[in-house]
């Protein structure tokens, strides 16, 4: 009579054993990665914002009248039509509330709590210089 090979059941509990171990150790790794590639992500796209709305007032304080995008106090203006028109926004999608003179972004899928958040360019009572806008990344407005 021929002994067939073949793993105990003793064999394939300690297997399952070992892989369930390794699966609760990884796992939060595994998450962890997930939320960097999200506040990358973010990032990549507050950077962009900065740089386009430093580019569209260059333009404008060449040519006073770029109307490439809608504009305020020289800088691109806080709608869809005026910092998203400079910017490439695959992947994100306008939060539907924002703090006044702000626009909001926030990434389309797996998005999270934050939200890039661009604040128009102002001039401040009393003065008469522009400040520029602020780019940050803030938690989503929900109202």
């Amino acid at each position: 009579m021929k002994r067939q090979g073949g793993f105990t059941l003793i064999e394939m509990i300690v297997v399952i054993v070992i892989l369930g171990i390794l699966a609760v150790t990884a796992a939060p790794k595994f998450i962890s990665f997930q939320d960097d590639a999200r506040k990358a992500s973010l990032s990549g796209l507050a950077a962009a914002m900065q740089s386009a709305a430093s580019m569209a007032h260059g333009k404008y304080l060449i040519d006073d009248t770029y109307e490439s995008a809608n504009m305020t106090n020289g800088y691109p203006s806080a709608t869809a039509e005026g910092i998203g028109a400079q910017i490439v926004t695959d992947g994100f999608s306008a939060n539907g509330f924002a703090p006044e003179n702000s626009i909001q972004y926030k990434l389309t899928e797996n998005s999270g709590t934050d939200c890039v958040q661009y604040t128009a360019a102002e001039i401040k009572d009393g003065e008469t210089e522009v400040s520029p806008p602020v780019v940050s990344i803030e938690t989503c407005a929900t109202s």
